[in-house]
């Protein structure tokens, strides 16, 4: 099978060197040309990409939307094929795309790919992480990903879309801890890309949104399905966007005391600050303390 279009793969990368082997070998055999932007691993990842390509660009990390523009503005092929690292193509899939790419001409203007995300001991096959399609090959002419944190989006050229068969594994969580931080991360960051916008929430709203998540993955996308593990991703999605509507609303309030203004609400001076001899006398200490950091040095 001749293929008549030429295809880049672009990926982004930091500290991934025991599962980018993976992700690289799956799609050696599809690409014309694979390009890894890395954001300052220390761990040896761009040793193993140079394996795979001479097109390994190592730069400052500026969150997810400016690294996968930086991938894409080095891409120079027809078609882009956009990868995380830990993703791999399946052998369905790699046979799919050699397919689109030999076609004379290709009329879909982009290409759905379903995950199979591998989750504490099985493959998911309901609910968000089970049914999650995602635009992944594309016209590099017209692309470009927005600046955001995390969660970037795609501006494409406009077109008929197609889902294909083939799955790409997604192998997303190294332990449970790992998942945890993850998520409290790209939470935070979230609210931060809402926050520059100008958004605001309330706790009310965080609230529901975080219900609202749990039934959807649950219910709605069938992830009671998956059993125990399906109820399990429902808590998290539900407590991700909890997390992240509640982060919007910490932004609003300052995080720690104004210590050159503080005074010990009443109740507080009242039964703990006046309990014994020593809560006085360190009462004492902190007043005098803080009189000696504002008199002028």
């Amino acid at each position: 099978m001749k293929k008549i279009h030429s295809l880049s793969v672009i990926l982004i990368a930091q500290n991934e060197a025991d599962r980018i082997r993976p992700c690289l070998e799956s799609v050696k055999g599809v690409a014309d040309e694979i390009i890894v932007v890395d954001g300052g691993s220390t761990d040896g990842t761009v040793e193993i990409c140079r394996e795979y390509t001479d097109l390994v660009y190592e730069t400052d990390w500026r969150g997810d939307g400016v690294q996968k523009q930086r991938a894409l503005e080095r891409a120079s092929n027809e078609w882009v094929f956009r990868l995380d690292a830990d993703e791999r193509m399946s052998p369905e899939l790699q046979a799919e795309v050699a397919d689109i790419l030999s076609q004379d001409t290709i009329e879909e203007k982009a290409f759905r790919v379903r995950w199979a995300t591998y989750f504490f001991g099985r493959y998911l096959t309901h609910g968000e992480w089970g049914l999650s399609r995602h635009i992944k090959l594309f016209p590099r002419k017209g692309a470009h990903y927005d600046a955001a944190v995390v969660h970037a989006k795609l501006t494409r050229a406009p077109g008929p879309t197609r889902t294909l068969k083939g799955f790409l594994y997604h192998d997303a969580n190294r332990d449970f801890h790992h998942l945890l931080r993850k998520l409290t991360d790209y939470a935070c960051f979230a609210a931060s890309d809402k926050a520059s916008r100008g958004e605001t929430s309330g706790l009310a709203r965080a609230f529901g949104h975080g219900a609202w998540r749990f039934a959807q993955v649950l219910f709605l996308k069938r992830g009671f399905l998956d059993g125990r593990r399906g109820l399990l991703t429902a808590i998290l999605a539900g407590q991700y966007d909890f997390n992240k509507y509640a982060a919007l609303w910490a932004l609003a309030h300052p995080s720690l005391p104004d210590q050159v203004d503080w005074q010990p609400p009443s109740r507080l001076s009242e039964h703990s600050l006046s309990d014994g001899p020593s809560d006085q006398r360190s009462d004492r200490t902190w007043r005098s303390n803080t009189s000696r950091s504002q008199s002028p040095t």
